[in-house]
């Protein structure tokens, strides 16, 4: 009986697979007030691109094939990808674990047009918890903590886990 469910609905199954995780990872996070790290996510996006495609060739191949079909399957798949591509590539910020205050915390930067760290609590390899800090560099589109010798921010700010401000420096 299983086997039959599988063999007739194995298109369908990654992308449900996909849909209970988007699910589980959004429940985690309220309960929790975490967030996911930046390579499970993209991670999490490439499982999707690849359940969609898989979903789309199931929905062709229920069908009779023809060259209109084949072409149409082609180009959607090319689409998603670089949908996909283009997603990721916008939204992936570089992450660093450091140590500041004496906290443990990931750095995720934030580059495009200007350079802005912002620094949250370690949980663990798939989370991080609430927003400790952020440094301000100015314009540009290089990681500042990536860069020998580190630039100093424009201005800063820390707060300790109750949310006061601990530290700042430069004009808010």
């Amino acid at each position: 009986m299983m086997k039959k469910a599988v063999d007739r609905f194995w298109g369908l199954l990654p992308f449900l697979i996909f849909l209970f995780c988007i699910v589980f990872v959004r429940l985690v996070e309220t309960v929790t007030e975490n967030t996911l790290r930046i390579l499970p996510r993209n991670l999490l996006i490439c499982f999707g691109m690849i359940s969609i495609g898989i979903l789309l060739l199931w929905i062709n191949t229920r069908k009779t094939i023809s060259v209109h079909r084949i072409f149409s399957f082609a180009l959607k798949k090319v689409s998603l990808t670089l949908t996909g591509l283009f997603i990721m590539g916008f939204s992936h910020c570089p992450e660093h674990i450091v140590t500041k205050n004496g906290i443990k915390m990931v750095a995720s930067v934030h580059s495009f047009l200007d350079e802005q760290v912002e620094y949250y609590e370690y949980k663990n390899w798939f989370f991080y918890g609430q927003q400790l800090g952020y440094e301000y560099y100015g314009s540009g589109g290089k990681d500042p903590l990536a860069q020998e010798p580190k630039p100093d921010p424009i201005r800063s700010t820390f707060y300790d886990s109750d949310g006061h401000v601990i530290e700042s420096t430069g004009i808010h």
